[in-house]
């Protein structure tokens, strides 16, 4: 009885943490990549303004630790680039491509084996001159691995108060039934649940 019990408790609640752990990281993921598309989109609109005042001359104090900038002739030349040391054909990014045809351009990808996912946004000024900004975040598969840890104590401990919970009603029921009067079963106070058994043995 006391297993039957025990796999019952411990069963529900796990599924109840990894499902809930499963919705929680997915939540987070979606407003954190929402936040960095919305923050992409507000330096960018400030880097438009003041590129077109002043060209690269304050971007390096503009620029963020948190975001690759990349700004690029109307022939994919790199005018300013946060990254000096990369070198990439920016004719093939695929935000810079979807600019170059409707003004703006988004793209995501993952890397780093699916653990970060890589946000895109660019932008074409009037003159032909693309701006681009990327970012990096952890992916949906990356969050879920970082919130492992918790997830395996949080079904430890499912383990520990399981058993505890098990052990205490398997011994409550134990005690109920061993308690019956067989001479007078059915003026034993105990659980609905044995009234036609004690009603039984009452014939």
């Amino acid at each position: 009885m006391r297993k039957k019990i025990f796999w019952s408790i411990f069963l529900i609640a796990a599924i109840f943490i990894i499902l809930c752990s499963a919705v929680f990281v997915i939540v987070i993921s979606l407003g954190s990549e929402k936040t960095a598309k919305t923050n992409i989109s507000e330096q960018i609109e400030r880097l438009s303004d003041n590129f077109e005042l002043t060209g690269t001359q304050n971007l390096i104090n503009i620029a963020s630790n948190n975001y690759k900038i990349v700004i690029v002739s109307s022939d994919n030349e790199a005018i300013y680039n946060s990254n000096p040391t990369e070198e990439t054909d920016y004719s093939k990014y695929e935000d810079i491509k979807q600019a170059r045809k409707n003004g703006e351009g988004e793209y995501m990808y993952s890397t780093d084996g699916g653990m970060q996912r890589v946000i895109c946004i660019s932008r074409m000024l009037p003159d032909g001159t693309v701006i681009h900004i990327s970012t990096n975040q952890l992916s949906i598969w990356g969050r879920l691995l970082k919130e492992l840890p918790i997830t395996v104590s949080a079904i430890v401990l499912d383990v520990v108060i399981s058993l505890a919970v098990s052990k205490f009603v398997a011994d409550s029921i134990c005690n109920k039934i061993n308690s019956i009067n067989l001479e007078t079963p059915l003026e034993n106070d105990g659980y609905d649940e044995l009234t036609p058994l004690l009603t039984r043995i009452e014939r």
